[in-house]
């Protein structure tokens, strides 16, 4: 009887001491996962804050060479066509024009760069918030509208020289609007429901 009993005494010890263990490895392996759930969420939350300040900025300097480079090669067309009118450096606009022709060239690359890493970034989102329907749709509403920066009611030669100041002028004012309509307010959008989520 004593053997029953000494058996009994061991094994329940060693089955609670067991048990102890399997919990305790399945506690920490799910506050593991949930820990790396959390960091990953807010990896990708910081990430597409990041990306969000340097697209804007990569379209504003984008637009602002497209409209340079407008502004000047109409001012060669609008010179072209007057021939009369005496122009103190003709050769001024003309290369001008040039120069933010390959300054914008160079602006797709960057705006290209970071257009893919958005991607990316909202895919990884996309992924790790996939059972959310709200934020599916807003990422998903993005993806779908073309992101390109382009110029509105280019100035030709049969415009005045004021018309085509009076262009450049309030074209450059608007570059921020559109730098906004385009990212920044659709990706604000996402960062204000994705930010409460993460727990």
């Amino acid at each position: 009887m004593s053997t029953t009993t000494d058996a009994g005494n061991t094994i329940l010890p060693a089955l609670i001491g067991a048990s102890t263990a399997i919990l305790t490895l399945a506690g920490n392996e799910f506050l593991r996962r949930f820990t790396k759930r959390r960091d990953d969420r807010l990896k990708c939350l910081r990430d597409l804050q990041g990306i969000r300040v340097i697209i804007h900025q990569d379209v504003i300097t984008r637009s602002e060479a497209l409209v340079h480079m407008a502004y000047h090669e109409a001012r060669v067309k609008y010179y072209a066509k007057h021939k009369e009118l005496t122009q103190l450096y003709p050769h001024l606009d003309f290369d001008e024009a040039k120069r933010w022709s390959l300054k914008g060239e160079q602006w797709v690359d960057n705006l290209t760069n970071d257009q893919a890493e958005l991607c990316k970034i909202l895919s990884d989102l996309s992924v790790l918030f996939r059972k959310d329907t709200e934020i599916q749709k807003e990422i998903s509403d993005f993806l779908k509208t073309p992101r390109s920066p382009s110029l509105a009611n280019v100035p030709n030669d049969d415009d005045t020289l004021k018309a085509i100041d009076n262009w450049h002028i309030q074209t450059m004012d608007d570059l921020v609007t559109l730098a906004s309509t385009l990212y920044d307010r659709p990706l604000a959008k996402i960062i204000s429901l994705v930010k409460p989520k993460i727990k």
